[in-house]
């Protein structure tokens, strides 16, 4: 992979990509989700949950986030980069579910630099802001992203994860045309 030593090759990079490129959209988190989806007609390709796995380390069963499956989903799609949510501990989190996450969060980032895959990421707040969910519940990005995508697989509460990886997808691609075509 080419080194790009400062930001104005690799907004090139980006806008030769963004013309007609799969991306994937990530809501972090053992209840988020992975959306492969197109950037020129905002196609939804694939929609995942987020993949985990059971270990018993501790004596009890704690779900991790699964690094090799999602390797090998973005192995197969191949997604010209990824548009990761950039989140933070809040003060209500106890310290092991904050680190928990944070070492999700960790895999990800792993499997992307891994399989050389950009990331991008975004604040949830700015986000929601583009679509008009701040301060709106989990279920309010559900039924949008139903509206959008009525075909999706997005029928059940638990679907909240999948929902919010669409949003953070077309945000990002919105943004991109923003930029580039004016």
């Amino acid at each position: 992979m080419q080194e790009l030593s400062n930001s104005g090759p690799r907004l090139l990079l980006v806008r030769i990509r963004v013309r007609s490129a799969l991306i994937l959209s990530i809501d972090p988190g053992n209840s988020g989700a992975l959306a492969f989806m197109t950037t020129r007609d905002l196609t939804l390709i694939d929609l995942y949950s987020m993949p985990l796995y059971d270990s018993q380390s501790t004596g009890h069963t704690r779900n991790f986030i699964d690094g090799s499956v999602i390797a090998q989903l973005v192995d197969a799609y191949r997604p010209a980069c990824v548009i990761l949510e950039r989140v933070a501990s809040r003060p209500a989190q106890g310290v092991a579910g904050v680190f928990a996450f944070g070492r999700g969060v960790g895999v990800i980032e792993g499997v992307m630099q891994a399989l050389e895959i950009p990331i991008n990421y975004v604040a949830p707040q700015v986000w929601k802001r583009y679509h008009g969910l701040i301060k709106q519940s989990k279920s309010k990005s559900l039924e949008m992203a139903r509206q959008l995508y009525p075909e999706a697989e997005l029928h059940l509460k638990k679907h909240e994860g999948r929902a919010e990886a669409i949003l953070i997808g077309i945000w990002k691609v919105q943004k991109w045309r923003e930029l580039y075509e004016g």
